[in-house]
């Protein structure tokens, strides 16, 4: 059964239909007129309404008054001491002695740690003894390879060469022979009761066979014992040195008086000194250029050799000594960590290791002991680009730490680094403030620093929010009216655009310090002067409706655009924003 049929559903779409058409056209406009109107005037109220409710939240009045406004720079850090050092082993063996606890207080160079040495001390005698065999090795390398050259013992003249360049010789082969005969002895008896008053060193004169001159001479020898002359006489044997004018030879016969003895009989002259010099080393002569007759002095070289094996010798025996002398310095600088010693002054924060306790390879990276000098605390901040020109070496700091609530210690900026570093295009710079005073503050410790960067003291404060755009304030003004479009009063030298408030005028101002919440007033106002203070566009949501008078739709005033700094300071909002007081 059908509670409806399509025909009576039909015929009814077309009555509506037919009735839409059948409007006259005059009449359908008025309707679409009559709903957009209602729309309208909808809108409008619920728009009044709102912004009724939003002015009479943010829109205030405040009596300019004095106060003190400071301008500040905040960070953290965490704090350092001066200078710190990690004990680390770099030795291994049984500590025997480690006489200082944590807390200490200990001066550069005290002995920290003692370990067992025995083992290093076997391996420095050791190192000493190979050190002691490759000298001993180096020296017969040097004198072996000084053998191959040959130098005269004495001054003479040559009488005999055995050699020449090129000849192929051994070890002590005969070279040539050296007489030296600058100085002659006159070998004469005495009697031997005349030569017991003789004495060494005396003077006597001398007498040469067929000559007319005498010659003076140095008792040089006398006989201890005596002998039987020819005609049964006992006679000592004198020796006298006298310097050979150059005619005598050997064999020539003198008489000598010393003092006032005679000699007993005729003496002969023999050559003072006579000698053959012999090769040190073996191989080729490459260096002989004597003859017999020359005259060669004491130290002249009379033989080279070129011997290949020689010099070889030499180059090991040098490099031997130096690794050996190197081993041995080790051996003594290794020994010097078997005592350790505070490699600075300071306090003791951490002991780990104790007497007793065996380091070995496993051990080598262990922290034996760590000491800080805090007699100069530091931390670092982390100074944005913006604040960072706003900052001079020597300004104090306000510093709190969380493990002392209630109390505020000093500082002052000690380092400014001039190295950034930037992070998602921001670039900050570190900060060294040297506390003034630690206190009870330790290493670690994580701290927080106000630095007053520019303050001033009983000064006319506004709120920002009460200065407007172009350095505009609006101060109370019962018998002033709106104005609108441009203001002609002649104390505002920039238009003012838009809507002064009712019963408020439009004063210019110059502005001076400003912090997150309220400014310096430099000119233009007096204290006392109640002004008004447009907050909305940092208290409400809904903008674009309820903007700041004038159109500036909550923007900052003239020279705090962007959270500059007024007055020509530059730089932007400090670090933490600023404090009124």
């Amino acid at each position: 059964m059908s509670f409806f049929n399509k025909d009576s559903v039909k015929i009814d779409k077309k009555s509506k239909v037919g009735f839409i058409k059948k409007l006259p056209k005059w009449a359908l406009i008025l309707i679409v007129i009559t709903i957009v109107l209602v729309l309208f005037f909808a809108g409008s109220a619920i728009v009044r309404k709102f912004s009724a409710k939003t002015s009479a939240v943010a829109n205030t009045t405040y009596t300019v008054q004095r106060g003190n406004i400071e301008v500040v720079i905040t960070g953290s850090g965490s704090i350092e001491p001066n200078d710190q050092y990690s004990i680390t082993p770099l030795v291994k063996g049984e500590i025997l002695s480690s006489n200082f606890e944590e807390g200490d207080l200990v001066e550069k160079g005290d002995i920290m740690y003692v370990i067992d040495s025995s083992d290093q001390e076997s391996n420095m005698k050791k190192a000493q003894n190979s050190l002691k065999q490759a000298e001993n090795a180096y020296n017969e390398a040097v004198d072996a390879y000084n053998d191959l050259s040959t130098k005269s013992t004495i001054s003479g003249t040559i009488t005999a060469v055995y050699v020449e360049k090129g000849d192929n010789i051994n070890l002590n082969s005969k070279i040539m022979d050296v007489k030296n005969n600058s100085s002659m002895i006159l070998s004469i008896p005495f009697i031997s009761q005349d030569a017991s008053k003789l004495s060494i060193g005396q003077s006597a004169t001398v007498n040469v066979e067929g000559s007319y001159f005498t010659l003076t001479g140095t008792v040089k020898y006398i006989t201890s014992g005596s002998s039987i002359s020819p005609e049964g006489v006992q006679i000592k044997t004198v020796e006298i040195e006298v310097v050979n004018p150059g005619a005598l030879e050997e064999g020539d016969r003198a008489t000598a008086i010393a003092g006032s003895v005679a000699c007993y009989d005729y003496g002969t002259f023999e050559n003072c000194e006579t000698v053959t010099i012999y090769s040190k080393g073996s191989g080729e002569v490459i260096y002989q250029p004597y003859r017999v007759g020359d005259y060669i002095s004491t130290g002249s070289t009379v033989l080279k050799l070129d011997s290949e094996s020689a010099d070889k010798q030499l180059e090991n025996a040098e490099i031997n000594l130096e690794n050996a002398q190197i081993s041995y310095d080790n051996t003594i600088d290794q020994m010097e960590n078997y005592k350790i010693t505070a490699p600075i002054s300071g306090t003791v924060i951490q002991k780990n290791s104790k007497a007793g306790d065996t380091l070995d390879n496993s051990t080598s990276s262990v922290t034996m002991a760590v000491i800080a000098d805090m007699s100069r605390m530091t931390f670092d901040i982390q100074i944005d680009e913006i604040d960072i020109q706003m900052l001079k070496v020597g300004q104090k700091a306000e510093i709190t730490a969380d493990a002392f609530e209630d109390k505020v210690f000093s500082g002052t900026v000690d380092y400014i680094s001039i190295i950034g570093t930037t992070t998602n295009g921001v670039t900050s710079y570190p900060v060294t403030i040297e506390l003034d005073d630690a206190g009870d503050l330790l290493p670690g410790m994580n701290v927080d620093a106000k630095i007053i960067v520019a303050s001033s003291k009983d000064t006319l404060i506004v709120p920002v929010d009460a200065v407007q755009r172009n350095n505009i304030v609006y101060v109370k003004d019962d018998g002033a009216s709106n104005k609108e479009d441009e203001s002609t009063d002649e104390k505002v030298k920039a238009p003012v655009f838009g809507r002064v408030p009712d019963g408020y005028k439009a004063v210019k101002v110059t502005l001076g310090l400003n912090d997150d919440s309220s400014i310096e007033i430099l000119s233009g106002l007096k204290e006392g002067d109640v002004v008004y203070v447009h907050a909305s566009a940092k208290s409400s949501s809904y903008e674009g409706f309820t903007g700041m008078p004038g159109g500036m739709g909550g923007g900052m005033p003239n020279g705090m655009d962007g959270g500059r700094m007024p007055s020509g300071m530059g730089g932007g909002m400090p670090s933490g924003g600023g404090m009124m007081q």
